[in-house]
């Protein structure tokens, strides 16, 4: 499972992919819902997670996927946080009960990143 990694400029690109990586967090995208629930947006497939990326992140972003094994899965869902797994690339920059942010993940191992 892939998910979307991002930084609004406080990191860039050589910070993310090596010191954030060497100390095993990654900064994922999250779907922070007004009644206070936040998901973590994931894809099957690389090519729609990018796409997802392209159309709600700024392009001066530093953006990327990481492949998500089951020990994350079960840190966010520990954290009370939910996966929502897309077939599509949705739009949720202008949905009006949604705000995109992110949440730190600790990873076990070094995360594999996909693209940026």
């Amino acid at each position: 499972m892939i998910a979307i990694i991002y930084s609004n400029g406080q990191i860039d690109f050589s910070e993310l992919r090596f010191d954030c990586r060497e100390n095993k967090w990654m900064p994922l995208a999250a779907l922070k819902y007004k009644d206070g629930r936040v998901s973590i947006p994931c894809f099957e497939q690389s090519d729609i997670a990018k796409q997802f990326a392209r159309r709600n992140l700024p392009k001066q972003w530093v953006r990327g996927g990481v492949e998500l094994g089951d020990d994350e899965q079960d840190f966010i869902r520990n954290k009370g946080w939910s996966i929502e797994v897309f077939n599509f690339p949705k739009l949720f920059k202008t949905h009006p009960n949604i705000v995109l942010g992110f949440e730190v993940l600790d990873f076990t191992d070094k995360p594999a990143m996909l693209y940026t």
